[in-house]
């Protein structure tokens, strides 16, 4: 979902915008994604206790995400020290 606001909410830069037909597009597979992410949650079998399982999903979707957030930050510090070393030929 996040993927999607981004094209939506625009970039810090502010630069950039998006077409009219790409943000309706976004628009379209945010909501989309958020019907899904209730539908993650929320069991269409028997379980044995609702809450439960919802918080287990929920656990895992926001531990997959705070992962991702992860990897970024490290990618980014890693692109940062990459650049600021001297480029010796």
């Amino acid at each position: 979902m996040l993927l999607f606001a981004v094209v939506l909410v625009g970039f810090r830069s502010g630069g950039v915008r998006s077409g009219i037909g790409l943000r309706i597009g976004a628009l379209a597979a945010f909501l989309v994604s958020l019907c899904g992410l209730v539908f993650e949650i929320v069991p269409l079998g028997e379980v044995a206790n609702r809450g439960l399982f919802a918080i287990k999903v929920g656990a895992m979707i926001w531990a997959t995400n705070v992962f991702g957030a992860y990897l970024y930050w490290r990618g980014t510090r890693r692109a940062l020290a990459l650049a600021a070393k001297p480029q010796y030929r």
